[in-house]
Formats: C-alpha cells, structure tokens, sequence
C-alpha cells in the first residue's frame, strides 16, 4: 500500500499512521485465527498476540534504521519468477546450466529494495524463526547447498532489472526471537556464482547416479538434527548414524561429502 503511493521515500521513517495500519491488518489477521479456532488457550493466545504485535513495533524501528543508513526504498513485493503469483507481473524462470543439463528455478522473493537511480538493489528473505542454522552462509554463500535462496534471487535481480548493477542479499530473521538479525551474503557475485554452479553441478550428478546416502546429522533432543521434521522419523532405523558412519566410504555417500558440510551421522566437517 505503501509503496503504491511512493512511500516511504528513501529517507523517510514509519510514523504512527504506518504503525496503526499495520496494527489492523494484524487484527484481522488475529481475528482470522480465532474463526479458525487454532488459537489455542486464550492466556497463551493473548501473550503471542502482544508478542507479535511488540515485533511489529520494533521492525519497523529497525526497517527505518536500514533504509536511512542505505538510502534505498522497497519497491517490490513477494516478486515471483517461474510461476504466477496474486498481485505481481512475475519474471520467467531462472535458467542456471550445470553439467550438460538445464535446470529451470522458480521461486518468489520477499522484498527488494532499491536506490533512488535503481541501480542498486538489496533482496531480502524473511525468516521468522531463529538464525542458528543459517550461520555456515558466513564460509559458504550457499551452506552446501542448504541454503541457495539468495544466490538464486540475486541472479534472477540480474537478470530481471536491467538497469541494476550491485545487488546485495540477505535472509532478515523478523521477529525478537531472531533477534532482527540479518544474515548477508559477504561473497562477490562472482564467487557466489562460481559456488553455485558448483554445487548444483555435485547435485545434479547425484541425482543422476541415484546418490541419496542417509545423512541423519547430530543426535540431538531426542532425534537426529536433519530428521527432526521429516515425516519418516519415526520409522527409520534407531541406529542410522551407525548405518551411515558404516558407509562413509561408498562413492555414492562421498559424492554427497564432496558438498561439504554434514556428512556423518555424528558430526560435521
């Protein structure tokens, strides 16, 4: 709505009408919940509902903080490429070549903001939950292939706005509980395309030879960290760590090491 009538200006903060509409469109949000009757005990549902309203308040402050400093304004919203979306004209698919193969990317990205001569961009991924393992994108601006929003989002930018130059990227963790960190991709595009690519080439050949080694992670709280929210938890075999530190050395399982990152089932590399 904001940026429809041209605000805010690059060096313009939120102000109280800002914040009030914001505070409506949470209470039919909170009012939509509550019809649905997934709200849950009225006590826990009052204090996520102050929580959530208390994030509002302090992204705003911490938004404003990040458009004075850099001079930008956002411009688009939830812009999709590769498929349709409500709202937006979307951008067609992002085509990366790898290893003789054609791989064809869609996605829709949260935000990106722009300078005043559109010639520097900065695209953001919202994340609303904690940062934690999101901080190997410090060493890898992929995480081995965990994580390849930004790298992705930056090229389909490139290829989408002609007039940009510079584009700069980062996951946004909006909420107290991730602290309004943001996590950014320090790499030069070049090199964060090189390990792209690079990494997209390992899987595509993975896939190709049928590489999908169990690669269960640390045991942690009760279950393996890369298991934790996979339907088939339950019914793998208690001992997968065993059964992956027992294939270390298949070609399969070292196709998928070669990524980096977790490879074992009791630790990483």
């Amino acid at each position: 709505e904001r940026a429809d009538r041209g605000r805010p200006a690059p060096s313009e903060a939120y102000g109280p009408d800002d914040l009030a509409r914001m505070n409506q469109i949470a209470d039919v949000e909170f009012a939509e919940l509550q019809r649905r009757g997934v709200t849950g005990h009225p006590l826990v549902w009052e204090n996520s509902r102050d929580s959530i309203r208390a994030d509002l308040r302090s992204f705003l402050v911490v938004d404003t903080s990040w458009r004075l400093k850099e001079q930008v304004r956002p411009r688009r919203f939830e812009q999709a490429f590769g498929r349709s979306a409500h709202g937006t004209s979307p951008w067609p698919a992002l085509t990366v070549d790898v290893e003789g193969a054609r791989l064809r990317f869609s996605g829709v990205i949260d935000r990106i903001d722009l300078d005043a001569n559109g010639t520097r961009a900065f695209v953001f991924d919202y994340k609303t939950g904690s940062s934690f393992s999101y901080a190997a994108l410090g060493d890898d601006p992929v995480a081995a292939g965990q994580h390849i929003q930004l790298a992705l989002y930056s090229q389909a930018v490139r290829a989408n706005l002609p007039g940009v130059v510079a584009v700069g990227s980062a996951f946004w963790f909006i909420s107290s509980k991730g602290e309004f960190e943001k996590i950014e991709l320090n790499a030069s595009p070049e090199a964060v395309d090189r390990r792209l690519s690079a990494v997209l080439g390992t899987i595509t050949r993975g896939i190709r030879a049928g590489a999908f080694p169990r690669v269960p992670g640390a045991f942690d709280r009760g279950t393996f960290t890369n298991c934790a929210f996979c339907d088939f938890d339950r019914i793998c075999p208690a001992r997968r760590d065993q059964f992956a530190r027992d294939t270390v050395d298949d070609p399969m399982v070292l196709l998928h090491a070669s990524l980096g990152g977790a490879t074992e089932g009791g630790g990483e590399e």
